[in-house]
């Protein structure tokens, strides 16, 4: 199948591309999120023996030097955001050994397509790594925001994007048909003195409304402080200070190839567990 036939160019365009290229130029992405994403990944580095020739890191680029100058990774490129803007990776098919995927992958209007080219691109038996925010991020913000814009508007307006949930990233995987998917998460919540230092820290990331379908007029003082009331009285700590949740998904998968081990299938085992483990089996 042609590359371009793998790009759903009908996907609902949900983000506006353009504006987050240019947010992201002037980013600066909070440390301990950094830090988190790093984490994330370098260990999923770690738990394989192979080595890598080629590997591709396709977003965030703070995480570059990191990556290069780990063991395991030979030679690295990367491809920031600035590459994205029509969401097609301009790599040539079957060149990379390991391709990376930092944070963005959740701001994509068609993570479908983005996978299949991914698949692509990779070698067989080539690896693919992802970190990106999951859809637990933010909740306490988005039901302040909603419940301000039900009492001031009587309806929601789109201020908080969508994000991928863990269920729906693994099934992603297995749609774009690669071989033995993992997705995991990490949770972390961060405390705050207030809600509007929650909004500058994502501002300072470039992660304020990017929505296509965000609100163009202008929204009053009154909303935020009303938003910013509701977060204090619905999650608020004993010290005054209010959490915000950070979700981290992390995907790992391979590019199918000959000989590859195989995913077992359910109802397949020829020896039961409790043989295993040397244990007496019980009804129930």
């Amino acid at each position: 199948m042609a590359l371009d036939n793998m790009i759903m160019s009908a996907a609902p365009q949900i983000f506006d591309t353009e504006l987050l290229i240019r947010r992201q130029g002037m980013a600066q992405m909070p440390l301990f999120l950094n830090s988190e994403f790093e984490v994330a990944l370098l260990d999923r580095l770690n738990d394989v023996t192979r080595e890598f020739e080629q590997a591709a890191l396709l977003g965030d680029n703070t995480m570059i030097e990191a990556l290069r100058a780990h063991p395991k990774i030979k030679n690295i490129s990367c491809l920031g955001p600035g590459h994205f803007n029509d969401e097609r990776i301009k790599l040539p098919p079957q060149s990379m050994d390991l391709m990376i995927s930092a944070w963005h992958m959740g701001w994509l209007n068609d993570v479908p397509g983005y996978l299949a080219q991914v698949k692509h691109i990779l070698k067989p038996d080539g690896w693919f790594l992802a970190v990106f925010y999951g859809g637990e991020s933010l909740i306490e913000l988005r039901q302040a925001l909603w419940q301000a814009d039900e009492e001031i508007s009587g309806g929601v307006n789109m201020r908080v994007a969508p994000m991928i949930d863990l269920r729906d990233a693994a099934a992603l995987l297995q749609r774009a048909q690669f071989a033995l998917p993992v997705a995991d998460h990490d949770v972390i919540t961060v405390h705050y003195p207030d809600m509007f230092a929650v909004m500058r820290e994502l501002r300072m990331a470039g992660l304020t409304n990017m929505l296509t379908g965000r609100p163009k007029s202008l929204t009053t003082k009154n909303y935020f402080l009303r938003a910013a009331q509701i977060y204090a009285e619905k999650f608020s700590l004993p010290d005054g200070r209010i959490p915000a949740t950070a979700e981290v998904i992390s995907l790992s998968a391979w590019a199918p190839s000959e000989g590859q081990q195989k995913a077992m299938i359910p109802g397949t085992a020829t020896q039961r567990l409790a043989d295993a483990l040397n244990a007496t089996e019980h009804k129930v």
